[in-house]
């Protein structure tokens, strides 16, 4: 950032700032008092940029695009630990950067609490070819030293992808960055945008555990042996092998809130027994009435969890990547089920959990669901307090 940079950004202080800055000193005679609130607050930029405390937390693409953070969200999903920017946090035996085949692997930033942890990296110099998506072959991760699947006993599942440009928006469809809605091609398939400016991609490489916290703490190499693209629906090509391993120590927020219960859900008999908040998901464990049974096709799940609601009145239902649900006991009288977030919130501003309670046509024959204009299923939502 250059000197007329910080000018600039010193036009965008809110006024509140500025009295502040005016207080804090009188002016010396004969110096103007504007010229010294800005010389003041150029000086506090510039030594806040030379610390790394900037203003301004820059986040990667893919996470500011899934996420949408306010800066104030920004700002403390830093303060929890939540966020970290590996390469501005970079510590002593990390490797962060690696270079093979002409192609540069850059992890950039996590996000991770006590069941999630997503890792972003940039990848630089793959070559991209329109309608032909990227595709990468992730490496075996080992959690100080060991292969996850024996580090990590709470069981885990994993999933990963290119970042293609596209964001969930508040009413629940995927548009481009700016808000616009998706162009299709002739033959109907999507416009995606891989590429940054600069030609670079973003690939998010995400797992969920099962057992809480049992990632946190730990070092983890991680990397990708291959990379290439897709040729039509099922192909893959290799456009280059090699070996991309990168590591370091996994920091992540801990802050869980988790209250039992003994809550009816809504009509169908089952009774909502746990309920746990993190940053990142939402957990809960039901007593079911009626379970069901795979072999012979009858009774059924519990309602789903459906999202958030928060002390000011507003909900939060924009659910999103890793989740889970399974029986947690032989006679599957027991039902867990979490499911992730896809905007973040303070936990301790959530105020209930809702469920799912989806509107029958009553004059559909097999009592399908009805739909609003955006394709959504009408919901009555069912409404669980936790405080």
């Amino acid at each position: 950032m250059n000197a007329n940079q910080l000018l600039d950004a010193i036009g965008q202080v809110q006024d509140q700032y500025v009295l502040s800055a005016v207080r804090s000193r009188e002016p010396r005679p004969r110096r103007s008092l504007k010229k010294a609130v800005l010389l003041g607050l150029a000086a506090t930029l510039i030594l806040a940029t030379m610390t790394g405390a900037a203003v301004y937390t820059r986040w990667s693409k893919s996470m500011d695009g899934q996420y949408q953070a306010s800066e104030e969200q920004r700002a403390q999903a830093q303060d929890i630990g939540l966020s970290s920017m590996l390469e501005k946090e970079k510590q002593s035996g990390d490797i962060l950067s690696v270079t093979d085949q002409g192609i540069t692997v850059t992890a950039v930033q996590t996000i991770a609490d006590n069941y999630h942890l997503k890792m972003v990296f940039r990848i630089e110099g793959l070559p991209y070819t329109e309608g032909m998506p990227p595709f990468a072959f992730p490496a075996e991760a080992t959690m100080d030293g060991v292969p996850m699947h024996e580090a990590i006993e709470g069981g885990y599942g994993g999933s990963g992808w290119f970042y293609d440009g596209t964001v969930l928006n508040n009413d629940g469809k995927f548009v481009y960055e700016d808000g616009t809605p998706i162009q299709r091609k002739a033959n109907g398939e999507s416009i995606l945008h891989y590429q940054a400016q600069d030609g670079s991609m973003e690939y998010i490489l995400e797992y969920s555990f099962g057992k809480p916290g049992e990632h946190l703490g730990k070092v983890i190499e991680v990397g990708f042996d291959a990379f290439g693209h897709s040729v039509g629906r099922a192909d893959i090509e290799n456009d280059a092998q090699g070996k991309w391993r990168l590591r370091w120590k996994i920091t992540g927020s801990e802050e869980t809130y988790k209250v039992s219960l003994d809550a009816p859900l809504g009509d169908s008999g089952d009774v909502v027994k746990e309920i746990e908040i993190t940053p990142l998901s939402i957990g809960a464990v039901v007593q079911t009435k009626n379970c069901y049974d795979s072999e012979t096709a009858l009774g059924d799940y519990p309602r789903g969890i459906a999202g958030l609601r928060m002390k000011d009145g507003t909900t939060m239902t924009l659910l999103g990547g890793s989740g889970s649900a399974g029986y947690q006991d032989e006679a599957k009288t027991l039902y867990q089920m979490r499911a992730g977030a896809s905007r973040l919130y303070k936990v301790e501003d959530v105020e209930a959990v809702l469920f799912h309670n989806y509107i029958q046509d009553e004059n559909a024959e097999n009592g399908i669901y009805l739909m609003d204009e955006n394709g959504h299923y009408l919901d009555n939502y069912i409404e669980i307090p936790i405080r």
